[in-house]
């Protein structure tokens, strides 16, 4: 068996491995440099989705004849839908994995602007004392309700990490899905009745045609003035142009950004400017346990592969035709 694998990471995680597997070729390549002559005996692929294009999608459809599974280290699978994969191939995802970091990620954001962080940094870079100011920017979120949009693995997470800072919940999701920690929760074509009850609003949506935009300058307008805005799951959900001007305006409180419409964020951006916003390079699901957590799901579908045995997290053929995974 022969694996090539494709990742925007800097460390190898795959290393531990692959004694484990004497029988497996592993190939470390570039999707987006080209992967030249080694595709054409591979049996898996394993590659970021954010690597995965029009390019990278032909050159695969193209070069890799044996191919027969792709496992991806994320778990929108927008691009794949958008860009095709090849027939006869199964796609896995990472289902599950990221819900932790991804959650926890949601919070730092989140916390540095409700606790003056991102001030009280700018104050100690000019070495300036300002207890009287800070005191006046300082938000807490005890009793404070957090609307979650897309209420899926890392939603549900987040809204347990929600409850623990004894906030309200309020879970919005295409099923109206909801558990323990959600107080109430609507379909996403109610979202907005629920938006001017929030005094946060976290987006944790992967991308696809029907979350194009869906916070969009309405959805901006009918969130209640000084919401904090965060966004820890696809630039594409917002209409960036109008969430600039939502905070531009003060209608909003602040806004906490991992993910933007194109990455990387233009240098000419007003977002990196303002005082209320709180930006990372689209990092949320990055750490040392999701590099564990994921190796250990490639070792399990390794497994399966050899044995004819089905695929964890496989996606459905007909969803890579419609729309994206939850």
């Amino acid at each position: 068996m022969k694996i090539v694998y494709s990742l925007a990471w800097e460390i190898d995680p795959f290393e531990p491995i692959k004694e484990t597997f004497p029988g497996v070729e592993w190939v470390r390549a570039s999707a987006l440099d080209g992967f030249g002559d080694v595709l054409g005996d591979a049996d898996g692929l394993i590659v970021s989705a954010t690597q995965y294009n029009a390019k990278v999608a032909d050159e695969i459809k193209q070069k890799a004849k044996k191919l027969r599974w792709m496992q991806s280290a994320a778990i929108g699978i927008d691009n794949f839908v958008k860009f095709g994969i090849p027939d006869g191939v199964t796609l896995t995802n990472a289902a599950g994995l990221k819900g932790g970091t991804v959650s926890e990620h949601t919070f730092a954001l989140l916390m540095a602007l409700s606790r003056a962080t991102v001030h009280m940094e700018r104050f100690r870079a000019a070495g300036e004392w300002q207890n009287d100011l800070v005191r006046t920017l300082i938000t807490p979120l005890e009793g404070r309700t957090m609307v979650i949009v897309g209420y899926g693995s890392i939603g549900q997470q987040l809204g347990r990490k929600a409850k623990a800072f004894d906030m309200n919940v309020i879970a919005v999701s295409r099923s109206g899905t909801s558990d323990e920690n959600a107080d109430k929760a609507v379909t996403v074509d109610k979202l907005l009745d629920v938006l001017p009850e929030a005094d946060v609003v976290a987006v944790v949506l992967p991308s696809n045609p029907d979350s194009h935009h869906l916070i969009d300058a309405k959805a901006f307008a009918a969130m209640k003035k000084g919401a904090i805005f965060v966004n820890t799951g696809r630039g594409a959900t917002m209409d960036e142009k109008a969430l600039v001007a939502a905070l531009q305006s003060g209608h909003l409180g602040g806004a906490g950004l991992d993910v933007f419409e194109v990455e990387p964020l233009s240098a000419d951006s007003p977002l990196w400017t303002m005082d209320n916003v709180v930006l990372s390079p689209h990092i949320a699901g990055t750490s040392d346990r999701t590099y564990a957590l994921f190796v250990d799901l490639v070792r399990g579908n390794i497994e399966r592969f050899q044995k004819g045995e089905p695929l964890r997290h496989a996606i459905p053929a007909e969803m890579l035709k419609t729309t994206n995974a939850a």
